[in-house]
């Protein structure tokens, strides 16, 4: 072993751009912002496994490049690699920290293959279903780990009531050096054809899967009706990945719809961003007014990387959401489904520029003190050193 540290596995999927899954962008933050105490292996490609080579920590031998994947995508091909890591005789590791969610198949094999071992593990729930909460049984199957990380209160709450009783709370954490407050980018603003006097309304979710999509819609068309005045500056910006078939042909339609109407110019669609903090920057009013979590990460990165931005917020009265988004504190909380309050709460921030500030000057020091990578990365090295102590 390298220098005689402790060595961690983070399994993954591919550690690799692009960075637009929450866990394995968690994992890679872990290790490159942690402080050479422990040894990462990072399960990557072996394009990136070069970048990651030339990191200054794997230098002083803190990170171990792996390339096991032949590409980023994580399809079936890749997920028997990932199993087949595991089974590896000598699994160079003290500690396997998983990070996905976990599956009752899947489950099985680890359960068999650490059971005579002595590594010790620990399982990060980005989320979980509450119907597998719900069957305790089934539950203790797929959470197998030395030590569960939930990403909530709501979850830990959820999961003790359920009888698992190893379970603590790590919030997941944002680089605040690459989230932050800046002046609204020109180049951005012209090539999303929007004019430096116009107010952004900005969704960055998904088109179905969220059920949020049609609330939005009727509400600004609602504002449009009814508000021409305050509205007239104002465009709304769907940043929604076609994920689905169905998102394709949602898009579509709202399209259709939109130019039926006559307000198509009032909106702009993207579909993929490669510069979320500028387009966080280039919005005045963030909005995730969703009716439906299943299968969503607890926390969506998307509001906080937003609050970190110093933007209002405006999400539904979901619990996990409530938990970070304190109503007329650090943003505005409205009634799922209820698009009357949506649409008020918008023109209300729209309105409103001193209230729009105290909710986002609120917002940004939340997330500044909740938040930040580095103080994520140490709570995780707390729990790691507490677990090689048992090795």
């Amino acid at each position: 072993m390298k220098n005689n540290k402790k060595q961690i596995l983070l399994y993954t999927r591919p550690l690799t751009p692009p960075w637009d899954e929450a866990s394995k962008n968690l994992a890679y933050d872990i290790a490159l912002n942690s402080d050479g105490t422990f040894n990462f292996h990072l399960l990557t490609t072996k394009a990136h496994a070069i970048s990651i080579e030339k990191c200054h920590l794997a230098k002083k031998g803190s990170l171990t490049a792996e390339p096991i994947f032949d590409s980023p995508v994580f399809d079936k091909k890749a997920k028997i690699t990932l199993i087949k890591r595991l089974f590896h005789l000598n699994t160079k590791a003290d500690i396997i920290h998983f990070l996905f969610t976990p599956r009752s198949l899947t489950s099985i094999f680890f359960r068999a293959r650490l059971a005579c071992s002595n590594i010790k593990t620990i399982q990060t729930l980005a989320t979980i279903d509450d119907k597998i909460i719900k069957e305790g049984k089934k539950l203790r199957k797929i959470l197998f780990a030395d030590k569960i990380i939930a990403q909530s209160n709501v979850t830990k709450n959820k999961l003790t009531k359920a009888g698992i009783k190893n379970v603590e709370v790590i919030y997941p954490g944002i680089n605040l050096e690459r989230f932050f407050p800046k002046e609204k980018n020109p180049k951005m603003l012209k090539e999303l054809g929007i004019q430096e006097n116009e107010m952004v309304i900005l969704f960055a979710g998904e088109y179905t899967r969220l059920k949020a999509i049609d609330d939005i819609i009727a509400a600004f068309e609602k504002l449009l009706k009814e508000n021409k005045k305050e509205m007239h500056n104002v465009k709304l910006v769907l940043a929604c990945r076609i994920k689905y078939p169905e998102d394709a042909m949602k898009q579509k339609k709202l399209k259709k719809i939109a130019e039926k109407k006559g307000y198509l110019k009032k909106m702009v669609f993207l579909e993929t961003v490669s510069n979320m903090p500028r387009l966080f920057n280039v919005s005045d009013i963030n909005i995730f007014p969703v009716q439906e979590m299943a299968g969503k990460f607890d926390i969506p990165l998307a509001i906080i990387e937003a609050m970190a931005c110093k933007k209002s917020m405006i999400v539904s009265d979901i619990d996990v959401l409530k938990e970070f988004v304190k109503n007329e504190e650090t943003g505005l909380v409205i009634k799922k489904g209820d698009r009357e309050q949506l649409a008020d709460a918008i023109l209300d921030l729209l309105k409103n520029k001193e209230k729009r500030e105290f909710l986002a000057i609120n917002a940004k020091k939340y997330v500044h003190s909740t938040f930040d990578i580095k103080n994520v990365v140490k709570h995780y090295k707390k729990v790691y050193t507490e677990l090689v102590k048992k090795v």
